[in-house]
């Protein structure tokens, strides 16, 4: 009779445990997949913060972008939709007015530019990426035009695999000095390749006159094969003003003073069809020790809009991996870690920082829209749980979005 109730004791308890187990399975499959349907569904899980934008009812802009890890390139069309640029992959997304999830557009960068004849293979097999950096609108004959700019850098400094005292070769990045234009889709609409890509930035820039010529020198010294985060080529800012010029914000080099370079040029639209770009100006900026990470013009306020922040120069780089640091590659005292924003008039004035807390967002593009900006950081690193980045292919689906935030202008 013991044995018999020890049994029915026994079976009860593991009776108990096993539906415990279902059920808090069950409860945890729900959890995601609620959570999941949610992403599918376009709909994030931060909606109670998402912004009602100044003098458009109705807009609404999210914090989280999902589908999303690498957001470095931000244009905002006509219609409110976004079309963000993704550095790792060559792609660009579509982000439609009031959802928060991107939609991959077709056919890639990488098929459009094959097409055109551009090789971005490595080795006859990988595809290497154009590193996009930066986009603009513009409007040609009435129609609207998006252009992408690669960040026309060459490899950062690693050590050799085969000697670690040695360092590999920085070697020059074809692929990513081009500046693309295409045309700027709708859902449903493929992108198109509008002219040819510009590939001759760097010869521009080699072959300035004076006074630019002076002013560019510190680009022109380099030897060509520098590395991307030891104070060589590295262009992140890109901007068309109301004037139809464009200007290029560096990342990197900054001079002895900690300053950042801006070029700008004249005969942008020709450029795309058999013309060349004009150097118009050029002026180091100081934004306290700061790289330009992004800008973009607001008409409204007849200025540049810049997001500055951490150089990458090899003094940055994490000990683990270039401890100690070789004592061939230049060395700059006190850049910034942080991110700031910076209002500028242009050419002729110095930027001034702007009183925006940007926590911990790391922003890599900006949008001017409706009496603000609109920033979305470039979370590809950063963990998001089991010791897996945001690009990281083990990281679930809905863990995979880059964070965003709207702010108004005084």
């Amino acid at each position: 009779m013991k044995t018999t109730r020890s049994r029915i004791l026994a079976l009860t308890a593991a009776l108990a445990v096993t539906v415990l187990i279902c059920v808090t399975g069950y409860r945890i499959r729900s959890q995601e997949s609620t959570t999941l349907a949610e992403v599918r569904a376009e709909k994030s899980p931060v909606a109670e913060t998402a912004v009602e934008l100044v003098g458009v009812p109705g807009r609404r802009w999210f914090e989280r972008i999902f589908g999303i890890c690498n957001a470095s390139a931000l244009i905002v069309a006509g219609n409110g939709d976004f079309l963000i640029g993704d550095d790792e992959t060559n792609d660009i997304y579509l982000v439609t007015a009031g959802q928060s999830a991107v939609k991959k557009i077709t056919p890639s960068l990488n098929e459009l530019l094959r097409t055109a004849g551009i090789d971005l293979k490595k080795d006859g097999s990988e595809i290497r990426e154009i590193d996009i950096e930066g986009g603009a609108l513009v409007r040609w004959d009435g129609e609207e035009v998006a252009l992408w700019i690669g960040s026309h850098s060459n490899r950062k400094v690693k050590r050799d695999k085969d000697d670690a005292n040695k360092l590999r070769s920085a070697k020059k990045r074809k692929n990513r000095r081009l500046i693309v234009a295409t045309n700027v889709p709708s859902e449903g609409q493929s992108l198109e390749l509008l002219g040819n890509p510009i590939t001759n930035l760097r010869d521009i820039v080699a072959d300035l006159e004076e006074p630019l010529k002076s002013i560019a020198e510190p680009l022109n010294s380099l030897p060509g094969d520098e590395y991307a985060n030891a104070g060589g080529w590295n262009i992140e800012g890109f901007a068309v003003d109301g004037q139809n010029r464009c200007f290029i914000g560096f990342r990197s080099p900054v001079n002895s003073g900690g300053k950042t370079l801006v070029l700008g040029f004249s005969n942008l639209r020709s450029s795309f069809s058999g013309g060349e770009l004009h150097p118009q100006n050029g002026a180091w900026l100081a934004l306290g020790k700061r790289g330009i990470r992004a800008m973009d013009w607001t008409v409204e306020r007849g200025e540049f809009v810049i997001v500055a922040g951490p150089v990458d120069h090899v003094d940055l780089v994490k000990a683990a991996t270039m401890s100690p640091i070789p004592e061939e590659l230049p060395q700059i005292a006190g850049l910034a870690e942080d991110f700031a924003i910076f209002g500028w008039k242009g050419f002729g004035e110095q930027p001034r920082k702007m009183d925006f807390d940007l926590s911990n967002l790391r922003p890599e593009s900006v949008a001017i829209i409706s009496g603000g900006f609109y920033l979305i950081s470039d979370d590809g690193k950063m963990e998001r749980g089991n010791g897996f980045s945001c690009e990281d292919s083990r990281t679930a689906q809905y863990k995979k979005y880059c964070r965003a935030k709207y702010f108004v202008f005084d």
